[in-house]
């Protein structure tokens, strides 16, 4: 087994030696190994010693990309039911629209975050810091509760309505929620 250090460096295995006094064992640091001539053949090598030398995305990026998939894989499904039923590629407005009917059927969502946060003004509500912390990322269970309660849905379902919403609503149009 080869380990490396932060920088991509081989080192030897950790060893224990045994305290001179007998009371405790010494961790012995571990050292360089030599380099070996293969070493720029070794494509696994090549990738961890490279991986320390780009930026990482962080948690807010790794969350901020998943939303942005999220977005794109539900703009291509509205776009292939709208292909099917118009037997073309759909436009934009017709995109937009259907988007539109998605929120209204959901609307339910709306009325129930509007009472939890006191929010009655609809573009207000949704870009609302707070109501956006309850909808994206991280599944707030007591949405879901007053959901599931006010309309009949088990908690998973729940949870699912309140996903297809945050992903509705973050593609709509500042000019529409505005």
């Amino acid at each position: 087994m080869h380990l490396t250090t932060e920088t991509g460096d081989p080192v030897a295995p950790v060893l224990f030696e045994e305290d001179t006094l007998g009371l405790a064992p010494n961790i012995v640091l571990p050292e360089p190994l030599p380099d070996e001539d293969d070493s720029g053949d070794d494509p696994l090598r090549t990738y961890l010693r490279e991986i320390h030398e780009v930026n990482l995305l962080t948690a807010a990026d790794e969350r901020m990309l998943a939303c942005r998939m999220e977005e794109m894989i539900c703009l291509d499904e509205i776009r292939a039911e709208l292909a099917g039923a118009e037997g073309g590629q759909p436009s934009g407005t017709a995109v937009a629209l259907r988007l539109y009917e998605r929120f209204y059927e959901r609307r339910v969502l709306a009325e129930v975050l509007a009472q939890m946060e006191h929010i009655e003004d609809l573009g207000e509500l949704l870009q609302s810091t707070a109501v956006r912390q309850r909808l994206d990322y991280v599944p707030d269970l007591d949405l879901g509760g007053a959901l599931g309660s006010r309309v009949g849905l088990d908690a998973s379902a729940s949870q699912a309505y309140i996903v297809r919403f945050s992903i509705d609503t973050r593609l709509f149009a500042p000019a529409v929620v505005g």
